[in-house]
């Protein structure tokens, strides 16, 4: 992810609503249908080209969708909306069919896991995350994540994931329901893994401030999952993350019925890889202005994009069997000064 300006970045989160398949080409085992993961790390991710191509299908349908509720002598809404699909087409980019091809305004990286769902015996399930992935979400994200240098000391929360790393511990919320007592010992139970396990202020903190920017930026439905994320947020050695992402993501099987005789088709069985609902991912969306475009500046791309106001999309494979439905949610810091230039 590259280093732009905060004022022309969005961090952006995706929430699986209900279980997500984006495909992959990488078989894993007797996965006939993978999801899409990082090589280096095994980790899912979701291509760059998958959420632009979604996210842009999104911010057209609403275009068209506005369109049907258009009285047709009503030119002014008219000439709204023929406005909206210029600038859908310079946000977004042309068509291939088009004859006045340029490059997009917006530009969207990969998604990348952050906290993943795994299943524990006492509060039904917890988020865990691991060293890598936190310290890689800092590095890409810091002065969006980071506003308030106050409210966790990024020195600390490194010396902190350093133990988890050298001692091979979790750790978990000062505030927490997750600790078991195994002989005297603190463990977490997380599927069939069962690590040592200690509580730590900083890790409260840093659930605490994840919960805040995702599911504390939606509405009080959402109540229920910020606080629980306050308190059931794991971080493991990051191979144990690694296990946990590759073995422990929903498995289904697939099959083809034969119509004429009412049973199985011998070759309509499939099995079909899921990342769990609850995953948090996410990804950045940074504004390029190309030559001779009708944006004044960076920042109004941003602004433009922002008036779509998408913030829920299907993203993957079994749309029809109500699959990959996520919720989208922005994080975007801007300074006084920008926003009055912008007004003006």
């Amino acid at each position: 992810m590259s280093s732009t300006s905060t004022d022309n970045k969005i961090l952006t989160f995706l929430i699986a609503e209900t279980p997500l398949h984006v495909g992959g080409s990488e078989q894993i085992g007797l996965v006939d249908l993978p999801i899409q993961r990082e090589r280096h790390t095994m980790y899912p991710k979701i291509e760059a080209s998958s959420l632009k191509g979604t996210i842009k299908a999104a911010m057209k349908m609403k275009i068209e969708n506005e369109n049907n509720e258009i009285d047709c002598d009503n030119s002014l809404s008219t000439l709204k909306n023929t406005l909206k699909e210029l600038i859908l087409k310079e946000l977004m980019g042309a068509e291939t069919t088009d004859n006045n091809d340029k490059a997009s305004a917006i530009a969207i990286s990969d998604a990348r896991i952050l906290l993943f769902p795994v299943k524990t015996p006492n509060t039904v399930f917890a988020w865990v995350t691991s060293p890598y992935v936190i310290m890689r979400f800092i590095r890409d994200n810091q002065n969006l994540f980071f506003v308030n240098s106050s409210e966790i000391s990024i020195s600390d929360l490194k010396n902190t994931l350093k133990e988890v790393i050298n001692e091979r511990i979790a750790l978990v919320p000062d505030k927490n329901d997750l600790l078991i007592n195994n002989n005297s010992k603190k463990i977490v139970l997380l599927e069939d893994y069962y690590l040592p396990a200690k509580s730590e202020n900083i890790v409260g903190k840093l659930a605490s401030k994840l919960s805040e920017i995702t599911y504390g930026k939606l509405k009080n439905t959402y109540e229920y999952w910020k606080e629980k994320m306050k308190h059931n947020l794991v971080i493991v050695p990051d191979d144990v993350f690694k296990d946990l992402v590759v073995n422990s993501t929903e498995i289904i099987t697939r099959i083809k019925m034969d119509y004429s005789t009412k049973t199985v088709s011998k070759t309509g069985l499939f099995n079909e890889e899921f990342l769990p609902e609850d995953t948090i991912m996410y990804f950045t969306i940074s504004s390029q202005k190309p030559p001779n475009s009708i944006f004044k500046c960076n920042a109004k791309v941003l602004d433009c994009f922002m008036n779509f106001n998408i913030t829920r999309i299907q993203i993957g494979a079994d749309a029809t069997l109500g699959k990959g439905y996520t919720r989208i949610i922005y994080l975007r810091q801007e300074n006084e000064e920008k926003r009055n230039e912008r007004s003006v």
